[in-house]
């Protein structure tokens, strides 16, 4: 700004014109005009990235909002597009594993089973023959389901045979997602399913 447009009682901040009030004092101050602030929106990889850290975080308050938010995106009008961009950023579902490592026989395992469920069930990421997207989305989580139920049927018959309620549902849950996939999927889990479960047995009688 040179000295002649301060004289003139006219600046400008960025492109957006103000009026100054200067006496040639050096003491002039904004009569009109506000700089605009501006709310950056918050891109789903920033989003994204914020999440998967708060799940794999040790303290479980953090580790439950940021499944809660997680879940209630997937859940909301750009979910299809959330799923999609993990899928395709992630390496098999990694964060989603890690995060079941540190969580399992802890407090709070079952709200990274529940995010589990929200992905594999997700509507957006079942096989669609028309839509090309969809059919590799569906491959990489068919393949990861895969694996839960190979290395880790284990623990979850452990969560669905234990004491907490909300536990068995989660585990149960996460289970019938899995058969719901593909036909292969139910074979997988038929194979490794304990049917003598007391916690399926009372499921199946409702």
């Amino acid at each position: 700004m040179s000295y002649t447009e301060t004289q003139l009682g006219r600046s400008t901040v960025g492109n957006l014109p103000v009026v100054v009030d200067d006496d040639g004092d050096g003491g002039g101050e904004v009569k009109g005009g506000e700089v605009p602030r501006f709310e950056f929106r918050v891109t789903h990889e920033a989003k994204l990235k914020e999440l998967l850290h708060k799940i794999s975080s040790l303290e479980i308050k953090l580790c439950s909002d940021g499944v809660k938010e997680f879940i209630r995106l997937l859940k909301g009008n750009t979910g299809g597009e959330l799923l999609h961009l993990y899928v395709r950023s992630s390496c098999n579902c990694s964060e989603l594993l890690d995060a079941w490592k540190l969580r399992r026989g802890r407090p709070g395992f079952s709200y990274i089973i529940k995010l589990i469920s929200a992905i594999l069930g997700h509507p957006d990421g079942v096989y669609d023959p028309k839509d090309g997207e969809r059919i590799a989305i569906s491959k990489v989580l068919n393949k990861f389901a895969r694996l839960l139920v190979e290395e880790y049927m284990v623990e979850l018959q452990k969560e669905l045979d234990g004491i907490e309620v909300k536990c068995q549902n989660a585990a149960l849950l996460l289970l019938a997602l899995i058969v719901r996939r593909q036909s292969g999927l139910a074979s997988e889990v038929a194979k490794k399913f304990d049917f003598k479960s007391k916690t399926f047995l009372q499921a199946s009688r409702i």
